[in-house]
């Protein structure tokens, strides 16, 4: 990973988490490994999935608005990281950000996802897996991040004791940016670049 490209993109808690189609719990090196099958299955792109949030089309706006030249989503090296709670069931459909069309996921893309009682879910559209490891994986630069609540970049967590203490993005797949007045960047395990329009909406 050439981080010197990297401008904007998201972070993406990642580790032991994913729900093989099995039925069993897929390690890192193997929901990477099956990622990967799948973009040279589809001869170039897969979808990555993601708990569902309502704010693809803003975030997707913002992007835009950047003009970034690649769009990243860092996935975390993160031992904590545990298997979200809910239903597994297999994605057939997906809706691209900021159009109504949705369209049939390819028979060669798996992409079961721990619904619960949601009808929905999100994912990034990947076209390349860069795996990091040794110091590759400690990127030596800030970032802030979005908010789409207060529609403004910050480094700040607020908190009920301390409104202005510096932390870290209080939620999974926030966007980010490069800051040079930021906070540094955790340790990451593999890097996905994006494909346009970057996020879409999945269902069952």
């Amino acid at each position: 990973m050439d981080w010197e490209t990297f401008t904007i993109g998201f972070w993406h808690p990642f580790g032991d988490h994913g729900a093989h189609p099995d039925g069993r719990i897929e390690t890192a090196d193997e929901i990477l490994q099956r990622k990967s099958l799948e973009i040279a299955s589809t001869g170039g792109w897969t979808l990555w999935s993601f708990q569902y949030r309502r704010d693809l089309d803003e975030l997707v706006k913002v992007l835009e608005q950047v003009n970034s030249g690649r769009v990243y989503a860092l996935c975390s090296d993160s031992r904590s990281t545990v298997a979200p709670s809910g239903e597994v069931r297999r994605c057939r459909q997906y809706r691209p950000a900021r159009t109504n069309e949705w369209q049939d996921i390819p028979n060669t893309i798996s992409i079961p996802h721990p619904f619960g009682k949601r009808e929905y879910a999100c994912a990034f559209k990947i076209r390349q897996i860069i795996e990091l490891s040794g110091q590759d994986q400690c990127p030596a630069i800030d970032i802030e991040w979005y908010s789409t609540r207060t529609k403004q970049w910050s480094t700040i967590f607020r908190t009920r004791n301390d409104p202005q203490r510096k932390g870290y993005p209080p939620r999974p797949e926030m966007l980010i940016r490069l800051s040079h007045d930021g906070v540094p960047l955790r340790p990451v395990r593999a890097v996905l670049e994006l494909a346009p329009p970057f996020l879409a909406t999945l269902r069952v």
